[in-house]
C-alpha cells in the first residue's frame, strides 16, 4: 500500500511558527552595526543590507525589516547630521538618553570626543549623529629662530582660528587655512602662537633675538642669569660652559663667575645649540670718601669686525656695514705714522671710514665703537646734557684720559658700558642711562642723516 505524504504550503508553515516581534532601531546611512545571533535577511536591501549573517549596514533614508527565522526587527534608516570635534572638545547636543562609545560620549547635555576615530550617537527618539573625532597637531611646539618661521596644523578639516600673543615683536601671515608663517620683527623677544579649534587650543612657542644673551658680564665669585627664568622652567635645556674653570652654569641657567676671563656658554634647545660669551670680571669697585672708581675688567682680545659682533647691538654693526665702515689691523708703525707719536692704541676715522686697532684689548676696541655711535647720533658728547654729566661722573675713571674732552668720555664709557654693564651703573648711573638711550634708539634715519652729511666726502 502506498504511504501518502501531504506536502502543506509554505504559508501555512509560517502561520503554525510565527516570528516574533522585535523592536524598532535606528541607524545612520553609513552606519554598520552587529545584529543578535542567527541568520539575518532584509526585505528592502536599498534602505538596509545584511552583510554576512549579522552585519547591517544603513544604505539609504527609509524604513525596512529584517529578520531570522525566530525575530523580526524594524530599521529605520536617518540620515545623520556630521559633527566634527578634536580630542577633548565638546557640543552642546540637548537632552536625550543616548548612547555612548569609546570614542565619543554624551555626559550633561554634552557630546564629549574622547579618542580619534569615527562612531555614531543616537538617542530613542531617532536622532542621529555621525561623529568624527579628530587628533590636530601643530607642526612645532617650540621654536627658536630669528628667520621666519611656517606653522602647519594638520589632522583636522575643521576652521581654525590663528592668534599671536605679541604683536609688537612678531607679525602673523595666513598661507592658508590650515598654515601661517611668523616673522620677527624685532630682534628680541617671544610669543606664543595659539590655534585654535572648537574648544580646544593648541599652541608653539616662538623665541627670537637675545634669548642666549650674545654677551654677559659676571664678577668674580657672584651669580647672573643668562637665560631667562620663564624659558628655562618650561623647556628641556642642556648647559654647558666651555672653560669651567671661568665659569661654571647651574640647570637654572645661572652663571656662577669663578675667576677673570672670558669663556663660552652653551645652550641646547630641542637640539639646537646657542652660544654666548661670558666675561668674568674681578671686583672693580673701589669705594672711597671722594666716591668710586672704575678698575678696567679683564682684558681680551677682538681681532676682527666679526669677532666684535657679539660685543655690539645689531643695529650699530649694522650701520658698520652699510656705510661701508671697515675694521682693520694696524702695526706701531702704521699708527706712528697716522698719528705723528706713540701710545695710541687705535683711532676711530670718520672721513675714512675705518677703525684702525693695533692694540686690540676688548676696551680699546670698543672705545672705537663709542666713537662711531657717538656719530652717528649727531655727536652727542657736544651737547649741554651730557657735558653736565661728563663733570659730574668723569672722576669715576682711574684713567687720566677719558676725563680729557666729553667725546673720549663717551667713547671709554661705551666700552664699559658693554663688556661690564652692571658695575658701570652703579659707578655711572647717569652715563650709563644717556648712552642707553643712545644706543636704544639707533634706528635707520642716523644711518641715513650721517650718509648725507659726509657722503661728499665718501664719494
Amino acid at each position: 500500500m502506498r504511504k501518502i505524504i501531504y506536502l502543506l504550503p509554505l504559508a501555512a508553515f509560517f502561520i503554525c511558527c510565527p516570528v516574533a516581534q522585535g523592536k524598532t532601531i535606528y541607524v545612520a546611512k553609513g552606519e554598520h552595526i552587529t545584529l543578535p545571533k542567527g541568520t539575518w535577511g532584509s526585505q528592502n536591501k536599498k534602505i538596509a543590507k545584511i552583510k554576512g549573517k549579522k552585519e547591517l549596514i544603513g544604505k539609504k533614508k527609509g524604513k525596512t525589516v529584517v529578520k531570522n527565522n525566530k525575530k523580526e526587527i524594524t530599521v529605520v534608516v536617518k540620515k545623520a547630521k556630521e559633527i566634527r570635534l578634536a580630542v577633548g572638545d565638546y557640543k552642546e547636543i540637548g537632552k536625550g538618553k543616548w548612547n555612548s562609545t569609546q570614542i565619543a560620549a554624551v555626559k550633561n547635555k554634552k557630546l564629549i570626543a574622547k579618542k580619534a576615530g569615527k562612531t555614531y550617537i543616537k538617542n530613542k527618539k531617532g536622532k542621529c549623529y555621525k561623529v568624527i573625532v579628530e587628533a590636530p597637531r601643530l607642526s612645532k611646539t617650540t621654536a627658536v629662530t630669528n628667520d621666519p618661521i611656517t606653522l602647519k596644523l594638520s589632522g583636522t578639516k575643521q576652521k581654525i582660528k590663528w592668534n599671536l600673543s605679541n604683536i609688537n615683536d612678531f607679525s602673523i601671515k595666513v598661507k592658508s587655512w590650515n598654515k601661517v608663517t611668523i616673522e620677527p620683527i624685532s630682534m628680541s623677544g617671544y610669543t606664543t602662537v595659539t590655534a585654535t579649534v572648537g574648544h580646544t587650543d593648541y599652541t608653539c612657542r616662538i623665541y627670537t633675538g637675545n634669548v642666549i644673551p650674545y654677551t654677559t658680564t659676571v664678577c668674580q665669585n657672584t651669580t647672573q642669569n643668562v637665560i631667562s627664568s620663564e624659558f628655562a622652567s618650561s623647556h628641556n635645556l642642556d648647559f654647558s660652559t666651555e672653560d669651567p674653570s671661568i665659569a661654571e652654569i647651574d640647570t637654572h641657567g645661572n652663571i656662577i663667575g669663578k675667576k677673570p676671563g672670558l669663556t663660552t656658554v652653551n645652550v641646547t634647545i630641542n637640539g639646537t645649540v646657542k652660544k654666548g660669551s661670558i666675561c668674568v670680571i674681578a671686583p672693580g669697585v673701589k669705594y672711597s670718601l671722594s666716591g668710586s672708581s672704575v678698575k678696567k675688567p679683564v682684558y681680551f682680545e677682538i681681532k676682527s669686525l666679526e669677532e666684535a659682533k657679539p660685543y655690539i647691538p645689531t643695529m650699530l654693526y649694522q650701520a658698520f656695514n652699510e656705510l661701508g665702515f671697515q675694521f682693520k689691523s694696524k702695526t706701531k708703525e702704521e699708527m706712528y705714522d697716522r698719528l705723528g707719536k706713540d701710545g695710541y692704541g687705535g683711532y676711530f676715522s670718520i672721513t675714512d671710514r675705518e677703525i684702525g686697532m693695533y692694540n686690540k684689548d676688548c676696551i680699546s676696541v670698543l672705545h672705537e665703537f663709542g666713537h662711531f655711535l657717538n656719530h652717528l647720533k649727531g655727536y652727542v658728547s657736544n651737547t649741554d646734557a651730557f657735558k653736565k654729566i661728563y663733570e659730574k661722573e668723569k672722576d669715576g675713571f682711574l684713567e687720566d684720559y677719558p676725563k680729557t674732552a666729553p667725546n673720549e668720555y663717551f667713547a671709554e664709557s661705551y666700552a664699559y658700558y658693554r663688556l661690564a654693564p652692571y658695575q658701570f651703573q652703579i659707578t655711572h648711573p647717569e652715563t650709563y642711562t644717556f648712552i642707553k638711550e643712545m644706543e636704544d634708539s639707533l634706528s635707520e634715519d642716523d644711518i641715513k642723516e650721517l650718509w648725507y652729511k659726509y657722503d661728499h666726502l665718501w664719494e
